[in-house]
């Protein structure tokens, strides 16, 4: 095994984010291969135009959003190839935190040299009991890192449920769920930025999808919030909020030992430092 970096970003809405993804990478290493999952049949022709010079475009089918797309493509690659995966989706800028100024190479090495995956935690800090596990918390699959050999455990294995494993033919959730979840679930979704969405049952699939893959990462490996490498950066270097964006487009900023500083720490400390870190 080399040190070949896999991309896979899903694309629904937003294919612009491809580039932005594609050219940070480039200027960090050009060991990688990048593949780009169309799920929007609309955007096709734009897809294939703008991006088949640079990355390999897979034909997604939507049938459960960026997870059927992303397992697409890691069912047909060479898996053996690659000693770190990164996986994304156009959600990514969905949210103002600027994912991609939390990377640099060091940070790449890391994960590719160590069982870890590394994303942004968010947590009920309650336990909820879902089929055959229980989640409290999860890392965000809109852009996730995961090591290989991790990856590797758990059969490559981003999606775990299909639609009906979860939903009989009326529609009805048939797997062991919170009641008190559900009803967030179907809250939380009612919000604005859900409104493109055509069946809400296929997101709560994909969400259900993104604890279990959580669940499963974290009995064989590490989990790290990238969040805390940046802000453990920001604070030591004692930057101030009026010079934020010098540091922020400066792409080495992330240094290899700011990640062994939480190495110990569990995701509820990690949590708690961020949290501090906030203030």
């Amino acid at each position: 095994m080399n040190n070949k970096i896999c991309i896979i970003i899903g694309c629904f809405k937003n294919h612009k984010v491809v580039n932005n993804i594609y050219n940070f990478i480039k200027n960090i290493t050009n060991n990688f291969d990048f593949y780009v999952v169309n799920n929007n049949i609309k955007i096709h022709k734009q897809i294939i135009n703008e991006y088949s010079d640079n990355f390999i475009v897979i034909e997604g089918d939507n049938s459960s959003y960026e997870f059927s797309g992303i397992q697409k493509c890691l069912d047909i690659i060479d898996k053996t190839k690659y000693s770190l995966f990164i996986l994304g989706t156009d959600a990514l800028f969905n949210h103002p935190i600027e994912y991609l100024d939390f990377i640099n190479l060091d940070m790449i090495e890391y994960s590719m040299n160590n069982e870890c995956f590394i994303g942004n935690i968010d947590s009920f800090f309650k336990n909820y009991v879902i089929d055959d596990f229980t989640v409290n918390y999860w890392i965000r699959t809109s852009f996730i890192f995961i090591n290989s050999n991790l990856f590797k455990k758990i059969n490559y294995q981003f999606i775990t449920y299909n639609y009906k494993d979860i939903f009989d033919e009326e529609e009805n959730i048939k797997i062991k769920i919170d009641q008190e979840l559900l009803n967030f679930l179907k809250n939380w979704l009612k919000k604005d930025r859900y409104k493109y969405i055509n069946n809400i049952n296929i997101k709560i699939n994909c969400i259900i999808n993104e604890w279990k893959l959580t669940n499963k990462l974290v009995k064989h490996g590490k989990i790290f919030d990238y969040t805390n490498i940046y802000l453990l950066y920001f604070h030591e270097s004692i930057i101030t909020k009026n010079n934020k964006m010098i540091l922020l487009n400066n792409h080495n900023y992330v240094q290899y030992p700011i990640i062994t500083k939480i190495e110990k720490h569990n995701w509820m400390e990690q949590l708690k430092l961020k949290n501090n870190l906030l203030k």
